[in-house]
């Protein structure tokens, strides 16, 4: 029994043996647990090694590209991170204890001219073990890391781009209006606007250097683009390439914020939109239609009345093409009845006053373009183009493609030169739209038009085939 009570002692003291150290042995202090992956830090960011308390944040996240529909990219990384110029900080992998510090020999690019990118430069280098990376200025940057998997890029790819945030949508026609740079944080920025008026109900987004997405291998046969917007998540606040974020007629101050955080890129970003002020009724119809001896035979209730087209983004001007004969009378009206129907808003062009009613003078296709601010009507030939990748190899040069005019079937048509996307649209000198505010597509024979609407279905169309487009009857056909 005493031989027991021995052992037990012994092993009740083994412990403290174990436990008791030199106060020099102690660890400094907690030690921050993270999980495998690529890291962004250093002494130009706010986690300069994996051992900080609060170093996950740094992770980045799974990378998301915008070409295959918003899906996320194996081997691509993204991460929107605080930098101070002159300093150095890395891309750290993770692999459980192993770490592999990873940096690239950056060049600064021309400034990105790709359909729908920023209009920014951007540094960009080949993925090299054990180098470090050094931005010039100080400020918020996208990085962008591709371990090219499937070998679409000529190389692995560090990208890293200067974020300049801003709003694109109904406030600015799509355009861009830039942020004021917030007092630089590395941890936590947040951007503020005031004063943005808002003419209609409408959407936006947010992006930044006035672009969507940034191509990672331009010029090449099947791209990689990485977003540079962001947009709705329903409830969960804001993504990369999300939906448009509804907004009404008013005034407001808006603010995005922007924290280091972990996970998907949306977890660091939140905005506020605050209304200031109401603008009353709008100035404009939200509806215009124009009929006439050609267009329904005076009959409000015929289908061959024309329904004027919004012009997207440019409140107050609809537009709509048709085959007119010289001297046959037509008006406008807002609504489907007489009353309130008008032959001019103060200032014509392009056509004159006969009989109390608005007559051109000679036979032909004509655009009509009414501008309520600024009182204005204007009809000139129609000028209608295709564009996009069934044309030539570069997709968005405008003003190249034009339809040719058949009066004597009163149709437009067009012959596809390659294999490729067919997008269609209409142009006025009488309004500063883009391409796509006055856009249109084919749709099971009917000519549909974007209006005010999103981005309309894409088709793909075989070379050699003929185009043609009915306006007076809304009908199309591809053979």
């Amino acid at each position: 029994m005493k031989k027991i009570q021995i052992i037990f002692l012994a092993l009740m003291a083994l412990p403290l043996s174990f436990i008791s150290c030199d106060d020099d042995d102690k660890p400094a202090g907690p030690v921050s647990v993270v999980e495998d992956g690529f890291y962004v830090i250093g002494e130009a960011t706010s986690i300069a090694n994996l051992s900080e308390t609060e170093a996950s944040k740094a992770l980045m996240a799974a990378g998301i590209d915008e070409a295959t529909e918003q899906t996320a990219r194996d081997g691509m990384y993204e991460k929107y991170v605080a930098l101070e110029g002159g300093k150095t900080f890395s891309l750290v992998l993770k692999e459980g204890t192993k770490e592999t510090k990873y940096g690239a020999q950056l060049t600064l690019s021309d400034i990105l001219a790709g359909d729908n990118e920023p209009a920014i430069q951007v540094y960009k280098g080949t993925l090299t073990e054990n180098a470090g990376l050094q931005v010039e200025k100080t400020g918020l940057y996208h990085i962008v890391l591709d371990l090219n998997k499937d070998s679409k890029l000529s190389d692995k790819l560090i990208l890293i781009a200067p974020v300049e945030w801003g709003v694109r949508g109904a406030m600015n026609g799509w355009g861009f209006t830039a942020f004021p740079e917030p007092q630089f944080n590395k941890t936590s920025m947040t951007y503020t606007l005031t004063d943005v008026t808002v003419e209609t109900n409408g959407a936006f987004k947010f992006a930044y250097g006035g672009g969507w997405k940034i191509e990672l291998n331009s010029g090449a046969s099947t791209l990689v683009k990485a977003n540079t917007n962001l947009g709705s998540n329903d409830a969960l606040g804001l993504k990369p390439g999300g939906g448009d974020i509804t907004i009404d007629r008013a005034k407001y101050t808006i603010e995005l914020t922007w924290k280091l955080e972990k996970g998907a890129i949306g977890n660091g970003f939140s905005y506020k939109v605050t209304k200031t002020e109401d603008l009353g009724d709008l100035p404009y119809p939200e509806t215009l239609y124009m009929i006439g001896e050609e267009f329904g035979e005076w009959k409000w209730e015929s289908t061959a009345v024309a329904e004027m087209t919004p012009v997207h983004s440019h409140p107050g001007q609809f537009w709509c093409i048709r085959y007119f004969t010289a001297n046959k009378g037509f008006k406008w009206n807002s609504k489907k009845e007489w009353g309130g129907d008008f032959n001019s808003l103060g200032t014509d062009n392009g056509f004159s006053i006969a009989d109390g009613n608005a007559v051109v003078a000679s036979d032909g296709f004509y655009i009509v373009l009414v501008d309520y601010l600024s009182s204005a009507i204007s009809i000139e030939q129609a000028k209608v183009y295709g564009i996009g990748g069934c044309f030539d190899a570069d997709n968005w040069e405008t003003g190249k493609h034009a339809f040719t005019p058949v009066p004597t079937t009163k149709t437009m048509n067009i012959t596809t030169a390659l294999s490729g996307e067919l997008r269609m649209y209409a142009a006025s000198t009488a309004t500063a739209a883009d391409w796509w505010q006055m856009e249109f597509i084919l749709n099971n024979g009917q000519i549909v038009y974007r209006g005010t609407g999103e981005d309309q279905e894409r088709f793909t169309v075989e070379v050699g085939k003929t185009v043609t487009l009915d306006f007076n009857n809304g009908t199309g056909t591809i053979q």
